[in-house]
């Protein structure tokens, strides 16, 4: 995974945007929500909200792998997903059925 560079994360995070309530805000603050909402930081891997975020959009298959997702004390979810671990990616969510061509 190539980070994005912190300058161009952080002019990305001053563009503006406006949320499901019509509120116009940065998309800094944008990013910070998200990244709270799915690991409960406000960094993760020396990167800010704003390089997470611009780098999911623009590399999704980079971080289909990468464990961001903090998992909270649900026992059955814990068990459905067979796992202990504190933070889980998307992928950990899908079912693989081996090689489908």
């Amino acid at each position: 995974m190539k980070p994005i560079p912190i300058d161009h994360a952080a002019a990305f995070g001053r563009l503006l945007m406006q949320d499901h309530m019509g509120r116009i805000k940065p998309m800094n603050t944008f990013s910070s929500e998200v990244l709270r909402k799915l690991s409960r930081k406000e960094s993760l891997f020396g990167l800010t909200a704003d390089q997470i975020i611009l780098g999911m959009a623009a590399n999704p298959q980079d971080w289909y792998a990468v464990p961001i997702i903090k998992m909270g004390k649900h026992e059955e979810v814990t068990k459905i997903l067979n796992t202990s671990a504190k933070l889980i990616a998307y992928k950990d969510f899908l079912i693989q059925t081996g090689n489908t061509s």
